[in-house]
């Protein structure tokens, strides 16, 4: 929808501004967990069907394609970083769209060599 640049310890960042998202894959991968090992009353180890699986990965492919065809390269794939779109954002409560603490993210190592709070 629109973009922007940020500078950061790292030089300078584009920005891309999308339409309201919805949850990413580890999220509802999480969420799957959560809700079985409930059911069961056990640790499991939780994966989604293959013809889940086969869609995430296309749609996924087709995002990146679509970011190399403008010359763009996406610095940080993975679970947390797919997110689905959301139709309706009114409909979610404001706990579900706050921010909370990705366990998957790893610390950006800055450039000038000083850490990040």
């Amino acid at each position: 929808m629109d973009h922007f640049e940020i500078q950061g310890p790292n030089g300078c960042h584009q920005c891309l501004v999308f339409k309201d998202l919805g949850v990413s894959v580890a999220d509802v991968l999480e969420d799957l967990s959560n809700r079985i090992r409930t059911t069961r009353g056990m640790p499991v180890r939780t994966r989604f069907p293959t013809p889940v699986v086969k869609s995430i990965l296309r749609q996924m492919l087709q995002g990146l394609a679509a970011l190399h065809d403008r010359d763009i390269v996406h610095g940080d794939v993975q679970p947390g970083n797919m997110l689905a779109a959301c139709d309706d954002i009114d409909s979610i409560p404001l706990r579900d769209l706050e921010g909370h603490e990705n366990t998957m993210s790893f610390p950006v190592e800055r450039l000038d060599g000083q850490t990040d709070k």
